[in-house]
């Protein structure tokens, strides 16, 4: 279980009351502070990457690539859907407790000597590059927080920039239309750094953008039989024919294959159910999956990807969603594809309540005149839920739990599966 320290307990207790935003987007005092700790970001060569999907498993088959050709690699990510030391990882490996316990105590007191203070995803930014130069790693593999142009991340000048796709999320802080969000995305392009695009993209966003730095785009081929994951490991390949090409990074073919099958946790993936220790099952389901789709775009290729994969009647979908996302448009999206919808919810402090989800659902489903979904009403226990769903299953029926990061963690518990130390 985290938490084990009292200094660490009471770090992250100070770091969770630090502002999320500030009125003007402004780099002056994040370069203040990492220049007070000499630059760790100009320690290591980075790839940046951005994109509203796509970009975790992207940049974590990249980092597995690199680390697979013998290279010493750091990983930096959100959110956590475990373990706070999750977004910090070295080759792998979740940075200690030890290390971010001293090291975010450090950014702790230099900040009590000034008069600005840092945001809070600022001061993950400084904790990576401080665990990652303290680790003596080769390569950093840098995931944008949100957006691109203003983001915390932006202050590195990475050897090349990755932006998977583009959709409609975070459009309060990123624009309303889907070129105003690709304009965001496009500032983290840098002097002469190529840029690789995802296949779904206004290029000549990217394209006036790249002009501007003299940087050359490139952007994978457009297939209509490829799914998401098969298109973030098209992605990445073509970022190591352009670092070969550039560079002269010499990647294996053993390293690359080994690379792409490397996903972070709950991307569509199979939970076992070996540890399960609900009701004992009259029938099996095909499968139960956890994934972190989190908006319309993601939901919609999630969906698709589900039916690509399985040969199923009947699919039950455990959903929920943060505050701050469409949640009418998401299920719009979700609610037509699915025999059986729970919702749920959790303590999270950024999830919707139970009410809110279900009064929604219901308002779609009638909107949709969708007689036949059934809206199950469990009070958004995931673990009353999950045992519901599983005891009436049948054996060709599918169990997806969706709609957040911020759930994942308590569908795991419900299932028996271990948690991160």
């Amino acid at each position: 279980m985290e938490g084990r320290s009292e200094n660490y307990t009471n770090l992250l207790q100070q770091l969770s009351e630090t502002p999320l935003f500030r009125p003007i987007p402004t780099f002056t005092i994040l370069n203040a502070t990492l220049n007070h700790f000499k630059n760790p970001h100009k320690a290591y060569k980075t790839i940046h990457i951005a994109g509203t999907n796509g970009k975790g498993s992207t940049a974590t088959k990249i980092a597995s690539t690199l680390q697979n050709a013998g290279y010493t690699v750091g990983l930096f990510t959100s959110p956590h859907i475990h373990c706070f030391r999750e977004r910090f990882q070295v080759n792998g490996q979740l940075a200690s407790e030890e290390v971010v316990t001293q090291l975010l105590g450090e950014i702790c007191q230099y900040e009590e000597t000034t008069q600005e203070k840092m945001i809070w995803f600022e001061k993950i930014f400084v904790l990576a590059c401080l665990v990652f130069r303290e680790s003596e790693i080769d390569y950093g593999v840098i995931e944008c927080g949100l957006g691109g142009l203003h983001d915390s991340t932006n202050v590195i000048q990475a050897e090349i920039s990755v932006i998977t796709t583009i959709g409609l999320d975070h459009c309060e802080l990123l624009g309303s239309t889907e070129e105003e969000i690709a304009a965001q995305k496009a500032g983290i392009i840098k002097t002469a750094s190529p840029v690789v695009l995802g296949c779904r993209l206004p290029r000549h966003v990217f394209e006036n953008q790249a002009q501007k730095y003299g940087a050359q785009v490139y952007q994978i081929e457009s297939r209509q039989d490829r799914s998401f994951l098969e298109e973030n490991s098209d992605i990445v390949r073509l970022v190591f024919k352009i670092l070969e090409s550039n560079l002269g990074l010499k990647i294996t073919q053993d390293a690359l294959t080994e690379g792409l099958k490397k996903t972070p946790p709950c991307r569509m993936e199979e939970m076992s159910l070996d540890n399960y220790r609900g009701n004992l099952l009259k029938k099996t389901p095909l499968a139960v999956v956890l994934d972190v789709g989190h908006n319309s775009l993601g939901l919609q290729r999630l969906m698709d990807s589900l039916k690509k994969k399985y040969n199923y009647q009947k699919l039950t979908i455990l959903f929920t969603m943060a505050r701050n996302k469409d949640l009418k448009e998401a299920l719009h999206t979700v609610l037509p594809q699915c025999s059986k919808m729970m919702m749920i919810t959790s303590t999270h402090p950024r999830l919707n309540d139970f009410e809110s989800l279900n009064r929604i659902a219901c308002e779609v489903q009638e909107e949709l005149n969708l007689r036949d979904v059934v809206v199950s009403d469990y009070q958004g226990d995931v673990q009353k839920s999950l045992e519901a769903a599983l005891a009436d299953c049948e054996d060709d029926e599918l169990i997806c739990a969706t709609g957040s990061f911020f759930i994942m963690d308590a569908c795991q518990k419900a299932l028996g599966i271990s948690q991160l130390p």
